[in-house]
């Protein structure tokens, strides 16, 4: 049975191992960031929108929107937008955290009897990354993947 690391790898490659690894964490950077910018979207966003706006590639958005959807904080609103090729994509939205069923990847599900605001600290937690993400863009130009 092969190790598992947190993001899917090509079996019996030490390379692609390797590379699922190495993007554990900045994949739950990812998720973070483009669910709160989803989240401030009125009018929801397709996948080349968020990587445009973002500066990450498409292999990477399009994994972090499925993850995303399994993982019930974003779904298709079942409208579509025209892309720069003249293609339909579909446009997703975010579930808002009070609608949060599922507890993989660290993501908080809200508790009101707690006394502490999770969802709150969740939300703290995207904007320092966007901020981390803007910065970046500003430096180079785009996020590496």
């Amino acid at each position: 049975m092969s190790e598992y690391v947190g993001l899917p790898y090509s079996k019996g490659s030490d390379t692609s191992k390797a590379a699922a690894k190495s993007m554990v964490e900045p994949a739950k950077n990812q998720r973070y960031v483009i669910w709160d910018l989803i989240h401030r979207c009125a009018y929801g966003a397709t996948c080349q929108e968020i990587e445009k706006h973002l500066g990450i590639c498409h292999q990477s958005c399009s994994t972090r929107l499925l993850e995303l959807r399994q993982m019930g904080r974003l779904k298709y609103n079942g409208k579509k937008r025209k892309t720069d090729a003249n293609r339909e994509a579909c446009v997703h939205v975010a579930v808002e955290p009070q609608d949060w069923t599922d507890k993989r990847a660290g993501w908080p599900t809200p508790k009101k009897k707690s006394g502490i605001d999770e969802v709150a600290m969740w939300k703290k937690r995207a904007y320092e990354q966007l901020a981390i993400v803007n910065a970046y863009k500003a430096k180079y130009g785009k996020l590496e993947d």
